[in-house]
């Protein structure tokens, strides 16, 4: 995955970690020149600290986070004056998504629910008659 110029120039903001304290669980990605992912996690060593790591996973995977990164990202564009960058990745995330979606729908195989009949037997008396 190639990064576009603008990305690149986007990510100024870091929060900085609360001091002396270290996070139950992370989750951390980073993007090179290349467009290669690199994928860092870890998490604390209490009791229970790899299924907060495994709760951090589920909404980073399955979109739970995704509003509050993009109201997150639009808050700070829009401190450091730069609104519009946070509109083109908005537009080239939405774009990615109806890509993903067209090809969902256009690979997707028919499925049958279990109620239907393959078929009808309209067809197998027109087959057996010789009406076809």
């Amino acid at each position: 995955m190639k990064i576009p110029s603008f990305l690149k120039k986007l990510w100024p903001f870091k929060k900085k970690k609360k001091e002396g304290k270290s996070p139950a669980a992370s989750l951390h990605f980073d993007v090179d020149e290349e467009g290669t992912v690199w994928i860092d996690c870890a998490w604390g060593e209490s009791p229970g600290n790899h299924i907060v790591f495994a709760d951090l996973a589920y909404s980073v995977m399955y979109g739970q986070l995704v509003e509050e990164t993009l109201m997150f990202l639009k808050d700070e564009c829009s401190k450091g004056g730069m609104e519009a960058h946070f509109w083109e990745v908005f537009q080239h995330m939405t774009t990615l998504e109806q890509i993903d979606d067209m090809k969902s729908s256009l690979f997707a195989e028919d499925e049958l629910k279990p109620d239907e009949i393959v078929v009808k037997p309209t067809e197998i008396a027109k087959k057996i008659r010789g009406d076809e």
